[in-house]
């Protein structure tokens, strides 16, 4: 009946007429499937602000001009903080219900893609569970120090000397405020100026755009455009061990692939 009632609103769309009809389960019908097309939207827009964030934390300024160790953890922390400013904004939209429904499909994709990199660098089932929970307890308690963080420097004036620190704890092995974890604050407070910023509906839609990680040259910004011609991209298991993946096909290899601008290193 759902079926032959979607064929049958379909049809009359495409001849250019307009559905009338008395039955109650056809106009049932139809309540359902503009219910699910709005769903349906809002799945596809989460996965693109979720591929959004994801795009971001990977860039390897993060890691070199940081002096950030290119390990699982940091990777996933860095998934962690960007998730957490497109958070930020929708926790303030106007459309409370719908920003609400946005962050929940947000993080079910960033736990999501989370458990199946799990599953790539082949986790045992029987601790897939468990892993989990420890990376959704990390995730949760930096948000929380970002949180604090942000809070601090909003009430003093910009001062980032706390968001500094908590940044320290989560990617820093806690070495402290230094010269680093400053600039990582300050492109944090940046980018949530930036994200406040924009509309809505350009958030909602993932059509948002990020800054440059801190301290990037120019240098790094060619190598960065001549890395984005080829579609192989390095990350590094929960073991330490580097892989490759291909965004196009998302085939995953252990060795690196032939071709110019692979990165040999991730």
């Amino acid at each position: 009946m759902f079926r032959k009632t979607v064929l049958q609103i379909g049809l009359a769309q495409r001849a250019g007429l307009r559905l009338f009809s008395s039955d109650k389960n056809s106009s049932n019908m139809l309540k359902n499937v503009v219910m699910m097309n709005s769903t349906t939207r809002r799945i596809i827009n989460s996965k693109s602000i979720y591929r959004n964030c994801s795009e971001q934390a990977m860039r390897s300024p993060f890691y070199e001009n940081l002096d950030l160790e290119r390990n699982f953890m940091n990777e996933f922390q860095l998934h962690t903080l960007h998730v957490w400013i497109v958070h930020r904004k929708l926790a303030v939209g106007k459309d409370k219900n719908e920003s609400k429904l946005t962050q929940e499909e947000v993080y079910d994709a960033f736990w999501e893609n989370t458990e199946r990199r799990i599953r790539r660098e082949g986790v045992k089932e029987i601790f897939l569970s468990s892993r989990l929970l420890e990376l959704q307890k990390a995730s949760f308690g930096a948000s929380m120090l970002f949180d604090k963080g942000v809070k601090e420097a909003f009430e003093n004036d910009g001062d980032c000397t706390e968001l500094a620190n908590s940044l320290s704890r989560v990617f820093m092995n806690e070495r402290g405020v230094d010269e680093s974890s400053v600039e990582f604050a300050r492109y944090v407070l940046d980018e949530l100026h930036h994200m406040y910023s924009w509309e809505d509906d350009i958030v909602h839609e993932g059509r948002f755009t990020w800054g440059l990680p801190p301290l990037t040259s120019q240098e790094q910004l060619q190598k960065e455009a001549n890395f984005l011609e080829n579609p192989w991209r390095c990350a590094i298991s929960v073991w330490g061990k580097p892989y490759w993946y291909n965004i196009k096909t998302n085939e995953r290899v252990w060795d690196m692939p032939e071709g110019d601008n692979v990165p040999q290193t991730c």
